[in-house]
């Protein structure tokens, strides 16, 4: 039986925390990840994400938990235990502060400042060589 109940961002996050920490090589590959960089970054700036990205994720959570609801679960507590954590986490997703176009200005910018540091960086590292 599949139950979607934790979200794979509390992982993310939890991964870049513990590379920041250890790695440099896989904080900046988390970082920068085409897929999932971009709303950890957003994430650790702001603690904010993008209205698409709550409303995707409000519709795939009420899917997936209703799919299981109805052609996994036979038992009318645990249909009712599904939905009351589908409305849960909606409303935590729903509570999460929202990404504003200034927010994403200012990130964009950070981003364009970190590259140039890591350009500068990487040019340094081969003149040392």
């Amino acid at each position: 039986m599949f139950l979607p109940v934790l979200p794979s961002t509390v992982f993310f996050l939890l991964a870049a925390a513990a590379f920041a920490k250890s790695s440099d090589r896989l904080y900046n590959w988390i970082m920068n990840h085409r897929l999932f960089g971009r709303f950890i970054r957003n994430y650790r700036l702001y603690h904010a994400v993008p209205v698409q990205t709550k409303v995707v994720s409000v519709i795939f959570l009420w899917l997936t938990i209703g799919a299981s609801a109805i052609f996994a679960v036979e038992s009318w507590w645990l249909r009712g235990l599904l939905v009351v954590i589908a409305v849960g986490v909606s409303w935590h997703i729903l509570a999460l502060k929202s990404l504003t176009p200034e927010m994403q200005l200012e990130i964009d910018q950070h981003d364009e400042e970190e590259d140039q540091i890591f350009i500068r960086h990487e040019i340094h590292k081969k003149d040392l060589l």
